[in-house]
């Protein structure tokens, strides 16, 4: 998708929402993140890729404040978020979903959808009241089921369902959390066949008016999803454009030497 294209009624904007620079992480006498500048596009769907042992997940878990860096800046709407506590980041705006399904499987798909509403209105934790004054975010807990495939379905128990569902139901309560950048890290892991090609509609469905970040190893599903490609490599920036730009550099194609899926 080239730059100013419509995502559902938005278009991807130069502007940036969330950006790094110099960012940088040591651990011991072993950089594996060295002095990443990145910027990403409000409204756009921005992949992160590399080779095994590239240091995606250890970018992806300095910019979600799992870790902290040891030089360089974290820009959210540019705001200082560097050593912001990864539980605050939600009351932001920045939901991260993770490579492993995360859904309660003993509450029912409403109930693991509604308690991400709660968050939203303030009552998270107040688990002491009764339950019917929470029956006014059932409407919204369905409606965001039938989004993502899943209505008619949530009196069902969320550990009953198979593994595709559940990554459709962790999307519901992702999206129940109306975060304006959404932060996935490999959301294809462990799916079958049959089951990508679902998940991919329903990313691309909520990437409308929402700003994504996401690392995969699936190459068809970041061609088609993604406007923007950044690859990682040695904890570097090896290159960055779009698919078809980034496919045919030839430093990229040498970093995925033996992998099939390179182009």
């Amino acid at each position: 998708m080239s730059p100013g294209r419509e995502r559902g009624g938005c278009q991807v904007s130069d502007e940036s929402i969330l950006e790094t620079r110099g960012l940088t992480k040591a651990f011991g006498g072993f950089t594996a993140i060295k002095d990443v500048d990145l910027k990403v596009r409000r409204h756009g769907f921005h992949a992160l890729i590399g080779p095994n042992g590239a240091g995606k997940s250890t970018f992806f878990n300095l910019i979600t404040r799992f870790l902290t860096p040891t030089e360089g800046t974290i820009l959210y709407k540019g705001q200082d978020i560097s050593r912001v506590k990864a539980a605050r980041l939600p009351d932001l705006g920045i939901l991260r979903s993770f490579q492993i399904s995360a859904v309660f499987p003993r509450l029912t798909l409403l109930e693991n959808v509604r308690l991400a509403l709660q968050h939203g209105k303030g009552v998270s934790y107040r688990f002491w009241q009764n339950e019917t004054s929470l029956n006014e975010l059932n409407d919204r807990a369905e409606s965001l089921l039938a989004d993502v495939g899943l209505g008619g379905r949530g009196a069902e128990p969320a550990g009953t369902l198979p593994y595709g569902s559940k990554r459709a139901l962790e999307l519901a309560t992702t999206l129940a959390f109306e975060p304006e950048l959404m932060l996935l890290d490999e959301p294809m892991a462990g799916l079958g066949t049959e089951d990508i090609g679902r998940i991919a509609d329903l990313l691309e469905k909520a990437s409308h008016g929402r700003t994504i970040l996401m690392v995969e190893h699936n190459m068809h599903v970041v061609a088609r999803l993604c406007d923007r490609i950044t690859v990682l490599a040695r904890g570097e920036v090896l290159a960055e454009g779009t698919y078809a730009e980034v496919s045919s550099d030839p430093r990229v194609i040498e970093s995925y030497v033996g992998r099939s899926d390179a182009a």
